[in-house]
């Protein structure tokens, strides 16, 4: 197998031409790894691209694409038509978590990307606030009528909602709408 594919990647239903269940024996040795020899451990060690395991290298291979859509962007928002694997990877963990099938250890990953949010409603809500706050920066003032940012955003309109129903918002949410409020009042000012 590993002198066709170049890689030790066996999925686990491959059956070799005389009927042998490869898959399933690479995925046995995965589970035993405690019980094998030294010799064992090193021979399976030595395969072209061999993970003892394989869905944690796949996940942090994403995890890393994730990272770098968010240095790039600065953001996680990202469209089905423009990276759908991610994309779909993403709500796959977003699922996982609701589901409380998501191990702890890509929970804290998850997490330590400054713009992700476990509910994609939440996650649209921070995207257009670090939107209105990015504008602000590079113009200091507040986006005009009408404005969309190059991805589509209305950041105009989210502005009008939350100022019209920031009593009713919780938080860190209520907070970052007091300083959007201080940054247009600072900006009438100048």
């Amino acid at each position: 197998y590993c002198q066709n594919t170049q890689n030790a990647q066996v999925p686990q239903t491959f059956k070799t031409d005389s009927g042998f269940g490869l898959g399933t024996w690479v995925a046995k040795q995965r589970r035993v790894k405690d019980k094998l020899s030294n010799w064992q451990t090193k021979k399976l060690e030595s395969l072209p691209k061999w993970s003892w395991d394989p869905f944690d290298d796949r996940w942090m291979l994403i995890y890393d694409e994730l990272l770098d859509f968010y240095f790039k962007h600065k953001h996680v928002r990202i469209h089905v038509n423009e990276k759908r694997s991610l994309s779909c990877w993403c709500s796959k963990q977003r699922v996982r978590f609701a589901r409380n099938k998501l191990e702890q250890k890509y929970i804290n990953l998850l997490e330590k990307v400054p713009v992700w949010s476990w509910s994609a409603n939440e996650q649209r809500w921070w995207d257009k606030y670090n939107a209105v706050i990015s504008y602000y920066e590079k113009n200091l003032s507040l986006p005009p009528k009408n404005y969309r940012t190059e991805d589509g955003l209305d950041l105009n309109s989210w502005l009008y909602i939350n100022n019209k129903t920031q009593a009713d918002l919780e938080g860190k949410k209520r907070e970052a709408i007091e300083k959007i409020k201080f940054l247009a009042s600072a900006s009438k000012n100048d």
